[in-house]
């Protein structure tokens, strides 16, 4: 039961600091699916601002229905920095995410197991995403500064 307890109450937190950068990110849809799947594999209901998200993305793709599938449906779940719906330009927008995922793994990593610090955090994730750790580290500070993230942000 304390097991129980303890893994929502993680989950809540995880949750709160979603919607946090989610409002922090001008909405981006990367952190609102994380919210999803979480929420769906924890069997939680959909936070508000999640299920605002989700309305807002079936009004919009029921919107863009019988025009050109791959820019309204991307603009319709808001992922609207696609820019063109060429392979590099997708490329491009992917490896952007796959930063903005290893910043988000990170963060979540440093705050479920605060004992350990940041170094063996920057470890755990690495591993996890197959890259070296000063990476990990990298884009964990240029995301956590606001800074270089802004410029390439997601969503």
């Amino acid at each position: 039961m304390n097991e129980r307890r303890n893994t929502e109450a993680m989950t809540l937190r995880e949750l709160a600091w979603l919607e946090g950068n989610y409002r922090r990110l001008d909405g981006s849809p990367w952190l609102a699916w994380e919210a999803i799947a979480l929420c769906l594999e924890n069997n939680m209901s959909f936070p508000d601002w999640v299920a605002d998200y989700l309305l807002r993305s079936a009004r919009s793709l029921l919107e863009a229905y019988g025009k050109s599938p791959v820019r309204p449906a991307a603009q319709a779940l808001g992922f609207s920095a696609l820019g063109s719906t060429t392979v590099d330009g997708f490329e491009q927008y992917l490896a952007a995410f796959r930063k903005l995922q290893m910043a988000i793994d990170a963060e979540l990593e440093i705050a479920n197991d605060v004992k350990s610090g940041r170094d063996e955090a920057w470890a755990v994730v690495a591993q996890r995403h197959g890259v070296a750790e000063g990476e990990i580290q990298q884009v964990w500070e240029e995301w956590s500064s606001g800074d270089r993230l802004r410029s390439s942000r997601v969503g």
